[in-house]
């Protein structure tokens, strides 16, 4: 095939072979049973290698249809250049830039490393790639993250050199189980508890929890919202979403309708509702998420996650002392193998001279769930405040696990109750008043209902007892008209 004669041992033969040596001539009973057997393994060999010859044609020919041109060999220290170079619908931010670029940067090393005769991405060999993969995940990284790898790897290829073994290994890969955390929703009463606290300490950031609140928009949505998605007259918010590039129509709500006629009435020259947001969002996202748990602390509403009160309660020390603990902590968690052990010592070290958790997870190379939840480790094992603190006498913790010894993906508190547990909130109220779950995932712009049910909607029990315990109670004893309809 291509050029390249290959000489491959079908079968052991038995028996005596022709004394001519021919081919065509024929030896006893055993040696042709033998070179029967040695043929049908010849044909299987020869019907696979045109199989794939046929597939790596048709993977050839969508591509061509696809891009307008065939498939080159492309260098293998070119992949992350080439990844980023790929047309896309919308430009990804640079940090996502960054963090797939470090990825496919680390893949290329170990390919380097591990197939040394691989020069260009359709040699890279399926094996390779799946001791890449096993190699990431004895590092200890959660599900989300081996899954973000996997997900990269495979665009990449499949897009730079579908034909290839690893392309075609990676299509076959399964993703990791994630485990979800679930945001908490706020009840009404909350919701109210939560306004009055903007407006009191935060009145800049109070449009955009309104915002949130009413429409179940996400924070980049809210913050980005322009003039020409505001329809007052009509009553309606239409905005195509950053994330799933839906457009959803939102009507607006009596909480959110006075917010919008006040910003109407300050209108500056900008295209953006509130400008501060937008700009606030574009520069420094954290800052609207810390702000946010400023005011919910103000609020009086806190995680009720478990391990707050306990490290809350852990001893602060110097700096110095921090460190030292900290790092003489990391060999007495249960569990890390001595690579993992390492790179936490990197974590601590850079996390306690005040690198922001971003960086350190670009350079270690892993995703920010991990950061957390080793760091959260290390100052259980340690006995000391590692975590840092955003707002003095704030019980909303910015991150960490839910609590102790809970350290899977995601289990961040902040994540819990911060920005997005308002589209819970809407979610969960909306289908608790019985509007059917097929609006509220027109509203949220997801594409399954399924999606809507499992994730967003999240009764609290006195939401559970106030809607069913009237009409089943009635329902039970018999009290006004069958619901089934029957005598």
């Amino acid at each position: 095939m291509g050029g390249v004669h290959r000489t491959f041992p079908l079968c052991r033969w038995r028996g005596r072979p022709p004394a001519s040596g021919k081919a065509s001539d024929t030896g006893d009973a055993a040696f042709e049973a033998s070179r029967g057997t040695a043929l049908a393994q010849l044909r299987e060999i020869v019907e696979g290698v045109r199989s794939r010859e046929d597939r790596v044609a048709s993977l050839q020919r969508i591509h061509r249809a696809r891009y307008g041109e065939g498939v080159e060999a492309v260098p293998l220290n070119e992949l992350a250049d080439r990844w980023e170079a790929m047309p896309r619908r919308r430009r990804p931010s640079a940090q996502h830039v960054r963090n797939m670029r470090a990825i496919l940067e680390r893949f290329t090393r170990y390919v380097q490393e591990n197939a040394r005769r691989t020069r260009s991405l359709d040699q890279i060999p399926a094996r390779t790639v799946l001791d890449f993969l096993a190699d990431e995940e004895r590092r200890g990284l959660s599900g989300r993250t081996l899954n973000v790898i996997r997900g990269v790897l495979r665009t990449a290829l499949a897009r730079l050199a579908p034909a290839s073994p690893a392309a075609l290994c990676l299509a076959e890969v399964p993703g990791r189980e994630e485990l979800t955390a679930h945001r908490r929703p706020w009840t009404p009463a909350e919701l109210r508890r939560i306004f009055g606290a903007a407006e009191e300490i935060d009145p800049a950031l109070y449009p955009a929890i309104v915002c949130a609140a009413t429409t179940a928009l996400r924070r980049g949505d809210v913050c980005h919202l322009t003039w020409d998605a505001i329809n007052l007259e009509g009553g309606f918010v239409t905005v195509k979403t950053t994330k799933t590039r839906q457009t959803v129509d939102v009507p607006i709500l009596p909480p959110l309708r006075p917010v919008l006629e006040a910003a109407a009435a300050n209108r500056s020259e900008s295209r953006y509702v509130w400008p501060h947001l937008a700009e606030l969002a574009d520069t420094n996202p954290g800052a609207l998420t810390w702000r946010l748990e400023r005011v919910i602390a103000h609020a009086g509403l806190i995680d009720d996650g478990g391990g707050d009160q306990e490290a809350d309660s852990l001893p602060i020390l110097a700096p110095a002392e921090t460190r030292e603990r900290g790092l003489a902590a990391v060999d007495g968690v249960e569990g890390w193998n001595e690579e993992r052990r390492e790179r936490a010592r990197v974590i601590v070290t850079r996390y306690l001279e005040g690198e922001k958790v971003g960086d350190i997870a670009r350079e270690v190379g892993c995703g920010l769930s991990t950061i957390t939840r080793d760091i959260a480790a290390v100052q259980a094992a340690a006995g000391v405040q590692i975590v840092r603190h955003r707002a003095a006498g704030s019980k909303v913790r910015r991150s960490g696990p839910t609590a102790e010894g809970d350290f899977g993906p995601r289990a961040r508190r902040a994540s819990l109750s911060g920005w997005h547990a308002f589209r819970t909130t809407w979610a969960t109220i909306a289908i608790s008043c019985g509007i059917p779950a097929e609006i509220v995932r027109a509203v949220t712009g997801h594409a399954q209902v399924e999606t809507v049910v499992q994730h967003y909607f999240r009764p609290r029990p006195q939401t559970l007892m106030a809607t069913i315990t009237g009409p089943m109670g009635r329902a039970l004893l018999d009290e006004g008209d069958d619901p089934a309809g029957e005598g």
